[in-house]
């Protein structure tokens, strides 16, 4: 019995590929992965590679150790069940997103399968998810029949998806087969028998297979081994090999290690393997033909263990699969590494050559012309040889001898015709014949070949082809072809080989055979000697040439072999730039020096540097200006030297002088002044400022590193550089020059014994600089430890403490890096670091880390650079660490929101800590607390902006403490209205029990008033004696809470205080109001009384309302649930429809225009611009969009317009439309616009005292942007997550709609979740179930209700037709005729026709019942242009019995509604002007005939059961869509952009009311975008949304809108049945909006590429069908009309900074477009 196979997971490892390697198989990457799998297997797909682990249990590694790759996905659920595998192995393939998968299996019926299953794009998630059904193997297309056996193993399987079969390398006992399958003959297989044999038998152990498919041939690779040895075999045939046939192998190579793993990737009609062994030993090997070869090896360090190995190769990476590694390795050879043939050929990559036309080593893609690759078979890598002869003249070729210098072994020179020479790549070729074994000679190219060459001297590499190989000699010679005449130089003439030979007496470059022709014989033999070499050309000595700047400067050049000629003169020709100026020259009578005359050198150079740009300077001669010699020369800049010790350096080279004046040094050209000192030999000082000398402050140790900026200070470089600390030596000394003008030394100081102020002294060539006490060397030492404030010594094992160090040098540190730490003396390596350390004058003070034990720690302190040590001595001081405080609990744990009151923590070891705080959630204000004991703690309460529940957490030195929840409860604030008087003081007020009798205080005139009673609402109090003396000062009422005066009540009135009334006040108090009273203040009362009574009644008749509701949706619940299950069943079959036909979706051109321009079948704005001044206008409008594109431009632009009384709403909306339309090429741009102008309307909300406003109404252009820009962003979002929930509630909705009787006229349904839109009234129907014939003869069922009109049939009979797809596809209920088969008539019913009554002014339209059709009746829908036609003898003419005017009328013109109410529209139409009435359910007004509180019992009872009906039918579609809305999971970046943007605004203008940052959320996300996608679906999706859909979608849109508030609102007993409907749930949805603002809110920071990555693929978006240049004329528009303000802002706001071109760029597109001049029937 076989095992059955689980695939617990599949690992999609995915490695990016990066730049090659320079060498081969270089690591790109090594992951340790501790699988324990039976199988793996990898493939290289579209940059990415795929590994399969198969296996029981395998457990993927943990993705922590992915972090520097893509990512790591998990594949769940993949068992294959009923399916037992002996081999473990599957061959994985990838193609069009579909991973396939090959096994073999154990049972002798079947012998392999094929499964495949969607494979995501690894860029798009971040899980795989394969199903159980994707591996259900029904039927048998996927099954190959085959007589294998339990023993068999499957090592390689193939899959040509496209030819349909599969093949497959079976070893099956001692035989190894290839075994193919055709797809389309499931039941047979032809199996080939595979032998590769050896001198010591055949290989029978197979390790590792490879097939490949190239054309109709089938490449088998097998790597095998036997009991002496391993090999590599090749099998190649045809792909319809006799079955039965055996195959020998075509190729093998024999393995000294023992291989267990193969990859093969095809190389043109070659292939290259890669072979490992189990250590890692990789072998590279080159397949070709019926031979191989091993060209490389390299080994993977360190080296592989285990014995299980499986390899994948693509796009030159080798993924190498262990059971414990994932090796990738780049195998890219890099061919361009190679600078030569023999380099380039050496490795024997076939992908290499030498490319001969480019002279580059390369792959043969990249070579045009002769390419010249290794040959792996042969050991001739290239050739050293000899050519002669090495130049010709082009007039006068001459054959090329080319001699072999190395040993040519068999490949000899000997066949006569067996070469020929290839001479660059000019296509000449000449033939060849061998001199002698080693030589060869190539006949010379015609002069009339190489006339037809490039002008100028050129070398043409000469390669030799032999005819009978077919292939190029590993060698190439250069050969080298002049012309003479064309020289002008001696030198280049002179090293021509002896082709050419140089005429000194004429200066000119002639063929050595013409010398005789074209040399004169005026002079003597000796001087008509040419030159014979390069050493006797005439010469410039290049080190000598230096010429000021801006003098005239006679340049004195040093020359050699220059010949004294007569007759002819020397002159000297200076190239500055693209400037020439000839001088005149003499030659000395000693021939060595050449004078040019005075010339002003670098006139117009900016000095930048001692030496500037370079010249040159060459010497002419003779009329005709034949040049002798060149050379470079370079101008200098004394004054660039500002250091004397530069200056002194070059005087030697140049006549710089350095100039010592009484105000400043300078270093000049020539001369100093009179008043200047010249200094020739020594400088007097160095240039060294103190302030370039650090570091000043030192430790006694030294070591630092002493760094000396100054000018000249490189001079002496660092052997004659010394620098002196305290007289001793500084060691290390480096010198460098950091720019021309600034020097740098540094060295190591040296140490002394104590502190000191020592002297710093440096010496350069003898020349030094001091200075006296000028390095302070520091001693720091630890004198004391001590928290923060105390003299305590201890804090908790968290730390957190802050302490504070004490001791002497402390303040030095600052100049250096230091650290301070704690350390155990029993364990000196467990090492402490302390953070946050600062120095504060003579201290440190630092916080403690936390230690692993409760000990007494050691301090010690660290600094420089050299971690010198200072230890605190423990008798001093250590550091107690204590356990950690463990709080229990808080007393009291209420309080009220003005806070004040003490409260006290109790826990253990609370006296660890020396500074304890708390906080309170949802506050920002911490408390200090004073610690009482070690179980004791006190604080005091803060005050609390809102009541609530809050927690309390204790922050221990700094440590938050959250072992233990502390809840508190926050009160609502007691408030004390006023007083009366009497016998007793009695003060009234609300929540006055949330404090205590002992927390709450009266006072009169300062005298405490002592309480008596206190209740919820009252205080009564025992009014004190005060004499009369304190009766006249003060008599004030004022009430403290927590002893803190929080109500000042007025003056207590002594003369009305009665003792006989306080007695008869007693527990009465409102007996106490009346006696003591006046009449105005019992009206007052009573009126406070009614209107608190009235106030009650509401809410309470509000709460019975909701209550009643309650009960009645109990009530209907068996309805409702019955209801909701056909509801069910009925989307259940949509949804099934919905996987085949898909939700009409509209495109992104579609969503787009309705979402800018809704309502709008046409805009400008889609059409192309059509003018007769194309060329002008466009150019124009190019200058508007590039105005546009300017951030302030536009900025400035709409507040121009919204600035204007003219610029209408409308026009604000148009604009941002078309502002849009422009943009959204450029999503980035525009969301940066978008945010400009979001922060200036912030900033305007905010100074009008008004923030919660913001964006609730759209009053300016930005709100409509931020609309536009929402839904564009959003357009995936509805597409891949929210637009199913929606599509769904709105079929949904419709479907409960049509289920009911709908009046045709007005538009009222019995089911609604719309109050307005409820049918009032008790519609006796029944449910009909329709027989309907279509054209095609096809008959379906449809249900309708008899009270139906014939539209209305018909529409719903189109919507059975149509299920789910585009409305704007199919047709309309005007496109058909109904009619009715009853017995042997067909005949027509229609909304109206003879048959129609008439009473009393009221005809009612047609209804199925009006023509008694019953149910399971046979009704035939007939096209309407169709329907004479069709009309037969048992048929009635449609035209006969119905009503003219249905189809007289026809379609009304301009009509964009194709709803169902369309014909019934034409019918009112005809009758408007009779006195007839159309009716249909119900009557214009009928419902006022009811009586009053028969209405009332109606709509409270049937009709709001109704109602409840309808939203608990739809309860569930309602919440889903609310679910998905109200989720973080999956939102855009952008969402999380423009939270987070609103979250920093806030935090900007300090607002803490989190209300404001809410209701900023809403408006700008719910209300802008969501509101509106649920109020009109069809902006989404391809839908006809009726009245009475568009009515319960909005009371949805309501109450999504009611939710999104931060709490519940006060409704009235006037509240609207609606917001009744969903009372209960909008708490519910009103939590999970809260929540998902706090996701995302708590979400990482965005990252700023993916947000651009976001942008730019939403700008990828952009409708083509949109044209931009239309919209930018329509936006133009508004610039023409407002060109005069707009033009004066640009004035104001631009023309003095940023851009002061737009006014003028502006003005020249108004004088383009200006309609006055160019009329606008230009545009056509």
């Amino acid at each position: 019995m076989g095992l059955k196979l689980a695939y617990r997971f599949l690992l999609v490892i995915i490695f990016v590929s990066s730049v090659s390697a320079t060498l081969d198989l270089a690591i790109l990457s090594d992951l340790k992965v501790n699988n324990s799998y039976t199988d793996v297997q990898s493939i290289y797909v579209d940059g990415y590679f795929l590994t399969l682990y198969v296996g029981d249990q395998v457990t993927p590694p943990p993705e922590s150790s992915y972090d520097y790759h893509i990512g790591l996905y998990q594949l769940v659920n993949s068992q294959l069940s009923n399916i037992a595998i002996k081999r473990r192995f599957f061959r994985i393939q990838s193609q069009n997103d579909h991973l396939y998968m090959t096994a073999g299996v154990d049972n002798s019926a079947f012998g392999m399968f094929s499964a495949s299953f969607n494979l995501c794009s690894s860029r798009e998630c971040s899980r795989v998810s394969v199903n159980e059904q994707d591996f259900s193997l029904t039927g048998t297309e996927n099954w190959c029949h085959s007589d294998i056996s339990m023993t068999d193993e499957l090592h390689a399987a193939f899959n040509d998806l496209d030819l349909d079969y599969t093949l497959a390398v079976i070893f099956q006992g001692t035989d190894l087969k290839a075994f193919i399958c055709p797809s389309n003959l499931p039941l047979q297989t032809e199996t080939v028998k595979l032998e590769c044999f050896d001198n010591s038998g055949p290989f029978d152990n197979i390790h590792s297979a490879e097939i490949i498919m190239q054309a109709s041939y089938v490449s088998i690779f097998v790597l095998q081994s036997n009991a002496h040895s391993t090999a590599l075999c090749t099998f190649t045939q045809p792909i319809n090999v006799v079955s039965g046939s055996t195959l020998q192998a075509s190729s093998k190579l024999l393995f000294e290690t023992s291989p267990v793993a193969l990859a093969v990737t095809p190389v043109g009609a070659d292939y290259i393997a890669f072979v490992c062994s189990a250590s890692g030993q990789i072998s590279k090997v080159y397949i070709q033909g019926d031979a191989a070869y091993k060209i490389s090896q390299f080994a993977i360090n360190p080296p592989i263990t285990g014995a299980f190995s499986k390899m994948a190769l693509g796009d030159d990476k080798l993924l190498l699969n262990t059971k414990e590694r994932v090796i990738l390795l780049d195998v890219k050879h890099t061919c361009a590494q190679h600078t030569d043939l023999c380099s380039c050929r050496a490795p024997k990559d076939p992908k290499c050559g030498w490319c001969v036309n480019s002279n580059k080593c390369s792959e043969s893609n990249e070579c045009v012309g002769i390419w010249m690759k290794a040959d792996p078979s042969s050991n001739r890598i290239c050739w050293n040889a000899t050519f002669s002869p090495q130049s010709v003249a082009r007039s006068n070729p001459e054959p090329l001898s080319i001699t072999i210098n190395d040993d040519m072994g068999a490949d000899q020179f000997g066949l006569a015709n067996a070469y020929r020479c290839i001479f660059g790549s000019t296509n000449i070729t000449t033939a060849a014949s061998s001199v002698s074994a080693q030589s060869l000679r190539c006949a010379q190219p015609s002069a009339s070949s190489l006339a037809l060459l490039p002008a100028g001297t050129l070398t043409l590499p000469v390669v030799v082809y032999h005819n009978v190989r077919e292939d190029y000699l590993p060698l190439i010679v250069q050969y080298k072809v002049v012309i003479c005449s064309d020289i002008t130089r001696c030198d280049e003439c002179v090293n021509s080989h002896n082709t050419c030979t140089w005429c000194i007496n004429n200066h000119r470059c002639t063929k050595t055979t013409e010398i005789e022709q074209n040399c004169p014989h005026s002079l003597d033999d000796e001087a008509k000697s040419p030159f014979g070499s390069n050493g006797t050309c005439p010469t410039i000595n290049m080190d000598t040439i230096r010429a000021p700047v801006n003098e005239m400067y006679p340049l004195l050049l040093s020359v050699k072999n220059f010949p004294t000629l007569s007759n002819q003169n020397y002159s000297c020709q200076v190239t500055q730039g693209d400037q020439s100026k000839i001088l005149q020259a003499t030659l000395n009578d000693q021939q060595s020096t050449v004078e040019c005359s005075p010339y002003q050198y670098g006139v117009g150079f900016n000095s930048t540097s001692f030496l500037l740009n370079s010249f040159q300077v060459s010497v002419l001669v003779g009329d005709e200006s034949w040049i002798l010699a060149s050379a470079q020369g370079k101008v200098y800049d004394c004054s660039y030297q500002v250091a004397c010790t530069n200056c002194i350096q070059f005087a030697a080279s140049t006549s710089c002088v350095w100039c010592q004046g009484s105000l400043s040094n300078r270093c000049v050209y020539s001369q100093c002044t009179q008043t200047e000192n010249p200094i020739l030999d020594q400088c007097p000082s160095l240039d060294i400022l103190s302030q370039h000398v650090l570091p000043r402050f030192v430790p006694i140790e030294g070591g630092e590193t002493l760094n000396i900026n100054g000018k000249g200070l490189s001079v002496g470089g660092q052997d004659n550089t010394e620098v002196l600390v305290n007289g001793q030596m500084c060691t290390g000394i480096t010198v460098t020059r950091l720019s021309l003008r600034n020097d740098s030394i540094t060295c190591t100081i040296p140490k002394v014994q104590s502190r000191i102020n020592a002297t710093l002294k440096v010496v350069i060539n003898g020349i030094s600089w001091q200075r006296d006490t000028f390095i302070t060397f520091y001693d720091p030492v630890l004198t004391g430890v001590n928290v923060v404030g105390t003299r305590d010594r201890h804090g908790p094992q968290a730390g957190g403490t802050d302490i504070r160090l004490s001791g002497v040098d402390l303040n030095y540190l600052n100049t250096t890096s230091w650290g301070v730490e704690f350390f155990l003396l029993e364990y000196p390596e467990e090492v402490y670091n302390l953070p946050q350390c600062t120095i504060e004058g003579a201290w440190i003070r630092c916080k403690t880390p936390p230690v692993d034990l409760v000990a007494k720690y050691m301090v010690r302190l660290r600094f420089t650079s050299e971690m010198i040590t200072r230890v605190l001595d423990a008798k001093k001081g250590v550091f107690d660490y204590r356990p950690d405080s463990v709080i229990n609990k808080v007393t009291p744990n209420y309080v009220i929101a003005w806070g004040g009151k003490q409260f006290t923590v109790s826990g253990t070891f609370l006296n660890s800590v020396s500074n304890p705080q708390a906080k309170f959630s949802g506050s920002n204000e911490v408390v200090s607390c004073i610690v009482v004991s070690a179980i004791k703690i006190t604080c005091t309460y803060p005050e609390f902006e809102f009541p609530g529940l809050y927690e309390v957490i204790l922050i221990m030195d700094g440590i938050d403490i959250n072992n233990t929840t502390l809840p508190i409860t926050v009160t609502t604030n007691p408030d004390i209205k006023g007083f009366t008087q009497g016998g007793k003081l009695i003060l009234d007020g609300t929540n006055i029990d949330n404090v205590g009798t002992d927390e709450i205080q009266v006072f009169v005139g300062g005298e405490p008033c002592e309480i008596i009673k206190k209740e919820s609402s009252t205080v009564i109090c025992e009014i004190p004696d005060l004499d009369e003396k304190q009766q006249k000062e003060n008599t004030d009422v004022t009430v403290s809470i927590y002893n803190v005066t929080r109500f000042a009540l007025g003056s207590l009135n002594y003369d009305e205080v009665s003792p006989q009334a306080s007695e008869k006040l007693g527990s009465n108090v409102i007996g106490g109001i009346v006696g003591g009273g006046s009449a105005a203040v019992i009206i007052m009362v009573i009126v406070a009384v009614l209107l608190f009574k009235r106030s009650r009644y509401h809410k309470q008749r509000y709460k019975t309302m909701v209550k009643h509701v309650d009960q009645l949706e109990c009530n209907s619940r068996h309805e409702i649930k019955q209801a909701f299950a056909e509801l069910q069943t009925d989307m259940s079959d949509l949804m099934s429809d919905l996987n085949v036909t898909g939700i009409p979706y509209w495109d992104y051109k579609n969503f787009t225009f309705k979402i800018l321009f809704p309502g709008q079948t046409d805009h400008p704005s889609l059409h192309k611009l059509m003018t007769k001044r194309k060329t002008a206008v466009m150019q124009a409008l190019d200058m508007f969009e590039h105005l546009i594109n300017n951030k302030d431009f536009l900025v400035s632009f709409i507040h121009t317009l919204e600035n204007q009384p003219t610029f209408t709403m409308p026009d604000k909306v148009q604009l941002a439309a078309l502002l849009m339309v422009s943009l959204q090429h450029k999503m980035d741009y525009a969301t940066c616009v978008i945010k400009e102008l979001l922060t200036e309307l912030i900033d305007a909300s905010i100074k009008k005292k008004h923030p919660k406003l913001l964006l609730r109404r759209s009053e300016s252009v930005v709100e409509k942007m931020l609309t536009h820009w929402l839904s564009l962003c959003l357009y995936k979002y509805l597409q891949d997550h929210a637009g199913t929930p929606l599509f769904m509630l709105f079929k949904a909705i419709k479907h409960q709609i049509d289920k009911g009787p709908v009046d045709a006229l007005s538009g009222e349904a019995r089911y609604s979740l719309s109050q307005e839109r409820l049918l009032r009234l008790t519609v006796d129907t029944k449910p009909v179930t329709l027989d309907v014939i279509l054209e095609n003869g096809e008959k379906i069922q449809c249900k309708v209700n008899d009270c139906d009109t014939t539209t209305q049939v018909k529409e719903k009979i189109l919507d059975v037709i149509y299920k789910n797809q585009a409305y704007s596809q199919r047709p309309t209920a005007l496109d058909y005729n109904l009619e009715w088969h009853h017995g042997m008539v067909g005949v027509p019913i229609c909304d109206e026709d003879l048959t129609s009554q008439t009473i009393n002014g009221w005809k009612r339209l047609n209804t199925l019942s009006h023509y008694s059709i019953a149910d399971n009746a046979t009704m035939k829908l007939v096209s309407r242009h169709h329907a004479h036609s069709l009309h037969s003898d048992r048929s009635l003419d449609t035209d006969k019995l119905c009503d003219t005017m249905s189809s007289n009328k026809g379609t009304p013109k301009g009509t964009l509604n194709r709803s169902t109410a369309y014909s019934i529209n034409n019918l009112q139409d005809h009758y408007v002007h009779s006195h007839i009435s159309l009716w249909h359910l119900s009557k214009s007004g009928a419902s006022q005939t009811l009586p009053k509180d028969r209405q009332q019992t109606m709509m409270s009872e049937i009709f709001l059961t109704r109602l409840l009906k309808t939203k608990g039918t739809l309860q569930e579609f309602i919440d889903k869509l609310f679910q998905t809305i109200f989720s973080a999971d999956n939102l855009p970046p952008t969402i999380k952009y423009l939270f987070d943007f609103l979250d920093q605004e806030a935090v900007k203008h300090g607002i803490t009311d989190p209300e404001v940052v809410h209701v900023w959320k809403n408006n700008s996300l719910n209300l802008r975008f969501w509101v509106n996608i649920i109020k009109n679906p069809e902006f989404v999706f391809d839908i006809h949304k009726s009245e009475i859909v568009d009515a319960s979608l909005s009371t949805i849109a309501q109450t999504f809108i009611d939710s999104c508030a931060m709490s519940e609102s006060d409704f009235g007993a006037d509240a609207p049945i609606n917001k009744l409907l969903f009372a209960r749930d909008r708490p519910k949805y009103r939590k999970m909006l809260q929540n998902m603002y706090s996701e995302i809110k708590n979400q990482p920071q965005l990252p700023e590429s993916i947000l651009n990555a976001h942008l730019s693929e939403l700008s990828k978006m952009y409708p083509r069908e949109f044209y931009r240049n239309s919209a930018l004329k329509e936006i133009y528009q508004f610039a023409q009309r407002y060109q005069s303000q707009i033009a004066q802002d640009l004035e104001d706001n631009f023309s003095k900074h940023r851009n002061p071109n737009l006014t003028t760029l502006l003005r020249d597109i108004n004088a383009t477009l200006d309609e006055r001049h160019n009329p606008m029937n230009e545009y056509v």
